[in-house]
């Protein structure tokens, strides 16, 4: 999946060229429902002012990717009535407006888009999604973004899913993610 790139992910839900005026919004498992939704400019210009400060510190970024993922979930949730969607999949199962692993990746996979077309991720590559799991022996498949470090070419995962709606997402190295990285 990350050979095809967020931005084609992202458009299997109509997500075309995404921008904070008006870009579609997952909710429910697998992403079965849709909402577009439209920030205001001052709703986005608070996520503008978490990177206002600018220094080549790719580990800086990292932090504020986390900071700016988290204050968007805040902002959507009352919009799209997810902010009260429970950490992980099975919690808030039969609950309204929940979202799962697909439509966490797919929402923050949007927001990552966004945030790169307007010059805030400027130390990253925004890539498509990764997996792991399978649907065999109990073991659920899991998704979530991946983005590249620019000046090094490693990769890290920003999973949002393990938390409720606003917390703090993490960012990982891919390959401590893969291999069954957990809170």
């Amino acid at each position: 999946m990350i050979g095809k790139g967020a931005r084609s992910y992202i458009s299997q839900v109509g997500n075309i060229n995404p921008k904070p005026s008006s870009f579609v919004f997952c909710t429910n498992y697998g992403c079965r429902e849709k909402t577009t939704v439209s920030l205001s400019p001052e709703s986005w210009l608070s996520i503008r002012k978490i990177f206002a400060v600018k220094n080549s510190d790719p580990a800086r970024e990292r932090q504020q990717i986390i900071d700016a993922v988290s204050l968007l979930e805040t902002i959507v949730g009352p919009i799209t009535e997810t902010e009260y969607d429970e950490p992980g999949t099975f919690p808030g199962f039969g609950k309204g407006n929940q979202l799962d692993c697909v439509a966490e990746s797919l929402n923050t996979s949007t927001y990552l888009v966004m945030m790169e077309e307007d010059n805030l991720i400027t130390e990253h590559n925004v890539l498509g999604p990764t997996q792991r799991g399978f649907m065999i022996n109990f073991a659920w498949p899991h998704f979530a973004p991946v983005i590249e470090e620019k000046a090094t070419g490693k990769w890290f995962v920003v999973d949002s899913w393990f938390y409720k709606n606003g917390a703090k997402p993490v960012i990982v190295s891919f390959q401590e993610w893969k291999n069954g990285w957990k809170p």
